[in-house]
């Protein structure tokens, strides 16, 4: 007999007859009796009681059976038992126990299954993103905001559901199971829901400029250079990349190499910080090749011909040669009155955006002798600066887009100006649209074509802060610091 569960069991035992001869009744009598009970009693108490461990009983004579949960066997041959326990999902399974059964006696074969442990990783896409909670559903609840590494979580099925956030995608809920000792991974990426962004890319550091040449865009991201495909607008996708030893913010492709403009907010003067020149003839592999050492804070650069001009804040502009790229070298520099932030050349004058102190006129025909011949300045702090014909563009932080005619270079002249609602922070100019970096509102499309009068025509706010914008054919490149790389289609800029 045996109370419990269905046991399904094979066996084979013998029972021995005795024959029994009593005299003294007048005649023999046969008699036959069975031997006195030699079995015994077999428990089976597995914890906790709610999963039902499953198990397997072998014994004396091949002796198998198999069931799950509490069992009580009864009327069991003596012998050597060996239970083993089975898998329960979520919990580590105990080891087998042997155990020798005497008659008349009760074993019991005990034991408590404990939930294994592992780890749940949040990875949230882009960081810095306010809003982005989940709840994490399963045998432990837990609730949090971006990126997160929980320990020692029980094992288990895990259900991950992220919260809506204004403006983005919501990622998709996922469910994963945990085992013991392993790691599961949730990724959750949240897309700008701005139909007019084309494509992004977040870049792991802070994205402050941007320079596009052919299928490439060259980002400089705070502690090194990105290298994005763009030949598919719609999915920009990082190939390369290389870490520069300062903090990149300015960059500037020319051939097979990009121009990267660099300062330092560490103080470590041994290195050579100001100008990075890297190799990008493979854009998987972009490697620095040589650099120049400049006296301040390099924030700018712009390329023209054999010379690299850095625009090198409080100690005005350099004129490096780049004719041997594994060798720069500075040949002239002049310093500015105000902090030489942004710059463009044309010709044979180089235009400085020197901050407090405007817009710097460079006569640089002699390279070794660069000379300012004319300034003006402007109402705001001059950033980001941008050169088309007769004009100069300066994005002057707080009061929008200047536009300033330079026909007579020791004259510059302010002709016209709109505000923009951020801070202008850089500007490039195709065709008669001007591309304003506005800070917290994105990117400001401009239109120049009567120059006295520029008119905000379009814009597109971005997920983060606009700091530089590059244009290549129908698009913008928004280097968009903490969110990374936009792509903005401007073929119809006026209904943006």
């Amino acid at each position: 007999m045996y109370h419990g569960r269905d046991i399904y069991a094979s066996y084979s035992w013998d029972i021995t007859l005795v024959w029994i001869v009593v005299a003294g009744c007048g005649e023999d009598e046969s008699v036959v009796s069975a031997e006195p009970d030699k079995t015994g009693t077999i428990v089976i108490d597995p914890e906790p009681n709610s999963i039902d461990a499953p198990w397997e009983l072998s014994g004396p004579n091949s002796y198998i059976a198999s069931s799950s949960g509490d069992t009580t066997m009864t009327s069991m041959e003596p012998g050597e038992y060996r239970l083993t326990w089975e898998k329960v999902n979520g919990y580590l399974t105990p080891s087998g126990d042997t155990i020798t059964l005497a008659s008349n006696e009760v074993i019991t074969f005990s034991v408590t299954y404990v939930r294994g442990t592992g780890m749940i990783v949040m990875d949230q896409t882009p960081g810095f993103l306010s809003g982005a909670f989940w709840t994490l559903n399963g045998p432990q609840d837990r609730t949090g905001a971006g990126d997160a590494i929980l320990r020692n979580m029980p094992t288990g099925t895990y259900t991950l559901s992220w919260r809506d956030v204004s403006l983005y995608n919501t990622p998709d809920s996922e469910t994963k199971n945990l085992s013991a000792n392993d790691t599961i991974v949730f990724v959750g990426t949240y897309e700008y829901a701005n139909p007019l962004i084309t494509g992004s890319v977040d870049t792991p550091g802070q994205a402050f400029d941007v320079s596009v040449s052919g299928s490439y865009a060259y980002v400089a991201d705070w502690n090194s250079l990105q290298l994005i495909d763009i030949s598919t607008p719609s999915l920009p996708v990082i190939v390369g990349s290389v870490e520069t030893p300062g903090d990149a913010v300015g960059v500037e492709a020319s051939g097979s190499y990009a121009y990267v403009a660099e300062l330092d907010y560490s103080l470590v003067t041994e290195l050579d910080y100001g100008l990075q020149v890297v190799d990008i003839i493979r854009p998987s592999s972009p490697v620095i090749v040589g650099s120049v050492d400049t006296p301040g804070y390099g924030q700018g650069v712009a390329v023209e011909g054999s010379y690299a001009y850095v625009a090198d804040s409080q100690h005005g502009l350099h004129v490096i040669d780049i004719s041997t790229p594994s060798s720069p070298v500075i040949v002239g520099s002049v310093d500015t009155p105000g902090s030489a932030w942004g710059v463009a050349v044309s010709g044979s004058y180089a235009y400085v955006a020197d901050r407090h102190s405007g817009l710097q006129v460079v006569d640089i025909s002699a390279p070794s002798s660069p000379v300012i011949v004319g300034s003006i300045d402007t109402p705001g702090i001059a950033k980001g600066v941008a050169v088309s014909g007769s004009y100069v563009y300066i994005a002057d932080e707080g009061s929008g887009l200047q536009v300033v005619d330079v026909s007579a270079p020791s004259s510059p002249v302010i002709v016209g100006a709109v505000d923009t609602p951020g801070s202008a922070n850089d500007v490039t100019v195709s065709g008669s649209y001007a591309y304003i970096a506005d800070e917290w509102y994105g990117l400001q499309v401009v239109d120049i074509s009567a120059p006295s009068s520029p008119v905000i025509v379009g814009s597109i706010d971005t997920p983060g802060s606009a700091k530089g914008v590059a244009v290549s054919g129908s698009y913008a490149y928004v280097a968009d610091r903490t969110f990374g790389l936009h792509v903005i289609d401007i073929s119809t800029p006026f209904s943006r």
